[in-house]
C-alpha cells in the first residue's frame, strides 16, 4: 500500500528533460546539498537550481525548450514561467511601490541596489589565479 500511494506521488510530478549545459549549474539534492546538472539529467519541477556567472541551462516542456540563464536561482518550474511569460503567479497591484532601506546606525535612507551594486557584489565572490 505504501508502495502504491508513492508511485502515484512521484507521477504526480512533473520532470523536464536537461538537453544542454553550459558552465556552472547545480540542483538542490537534499537541504544543503547541490550536486552539478548534467545533459540528459531528468529534474523535477519543484527542484531548486542554480545558475553561475556566464552559466546556463536548457529543459524541455514536452517540444519548447527553455533557457535558464545565467545567475539565476530559484525553483525550476518557476524560473520556467518566468523565462516563458507566464510570471508564476505574480500579480501587479496599483503600481511599483518605491523601496528603501534605512540604515540603522546612521538613520539615513538608501535606494535599492542597482544592477552594478549587484554585479559587483558577485564579481566579489570571485577568486582569480594570477601568474606572477
Amino acid at each position: 500500500m505504501i508502495l502504491a500511494a508513492f508511485s502515484v506521488f512521484a507521477e504526480g510530478v512533473k520532470t523536464y528533460k536537461v538537453t544542454t549545459v553550459s558552465g556552472t549549474v547545480k540542483f538542490e539534492k537534499e537541504p544543503g546539498v547541490w550536486k552539478p546538472v548534467k545533459k540528459d539529467m531528468e529534474l523535477a519541477a519543484n527542484t531548486m537550481v542554480t545558475t553561475g556567472l556566464d552559466s546556463s541551462f536548457v529543459v524541455l516542456d514536452g517540444s519548447k525548450r527553455i533557457t535558464i540563464k545565467a545567475s539565476q536561482e530559484g525553483q525550476l518550474d518557476k524560473l520556467m514561467n518566468i523565462v516563458s511569460g507566464k510570471k508564476a503567479g505574480l500579480t501587479m497591484g496599483n503600481g511599483v511601490a518605491k523601496t528603501k532601506t534605512a540604515a540603522a546606525s546612521t538613520g539615513t535612507e538608501k535606494g535599492a541596489a542597482t544592477a552594478s551594486e549587484r554585479a559587483s557584489s558577485a564579481k566579489a565572490g570571485l577568486a582569480f589565479d594570477e601568474d606572477e
